[in-house]
């Protein structure tokens, strides 16, 4: 870690993203799926994060975990294959790959989602509007009560806060691009 990282005050940080953005606690509870309680004592500073929910924090509040613990707003013009960030999510049956190039610039991601059925959907609601294209293979999209299957080349604008779950019922895995506007 450099001097220009400091995890220390990370829960003040917290709290004045979340209140920049006029999010409630209740609200980023419900987006990050932490619960209330956690989220408070962490904005404390009563208890720390793991890698896996500052990213889920991070990801509701449109933000980066680097932008988050950094002291210096850094662009990234180039991620390689190597150098982006990879989480499993055996769950949901997917894997996404994430390119975060900072400052106020869009979030993208690769997400694939091996088929089969998922142990316990969960739906998602964003503070952001998300953008998707299917690269390969199918892409199911469920949005309250209306699902709306995705072939390869199609794509789907989601605004924000509208509840949704993506799945592959397909035979092959599905690769799609998104892209986040944390502004």
């Amino acid at each position: 870690m450099t001097k220009k990282e400091n995890v220390s005050n990370i829960g003040a940080r917290i709290k004045g993203l979340r209140k920049e953005k006029q999010i409630t606690l209740s609200m980023l509870a419900e987006y990050s799926g932490l619960s209330i309680a956690y989220l408070s004592n962490l904005e404390r500073s009563l208890t720390s994060p793991t890698l896996d929910q500052l990213q889920q924090i991070c990801s509701s509040l449109g933000t980066s975990i680097y932008e988050m613990i950094s002291e210096e707003q850094v662009e990234t013009l180039l991620i390689r294959q190597n150098e982006a960030l990879v989480k499993k999510y055996p769950e949901f049956n997917q894997s996404v790959t994430y390119y975060d190039f900072g400052m106020n610039s869009p979030l993208c991601q690769i997400i694939t989602i091996q088929p089969g059925k998922v142990r316990d959907p969960q739906f998602s609601r964003h503070l952001y509007d998300e953008n998707c294209t299917v690269l390969s293979g199918q892409m199911s999209v469920r949005l309250k009560d209306e699902t709306i299957l995705l072939n390869e080349g199609d794509s789907l604008y989601i605004k924000k806060n509208t509840s949704h779950f993506i799945y592959n019922e397909g035979d092959v895995p599905s690769v799609s691009y998104w892209v986040y506007n944390k502004n």
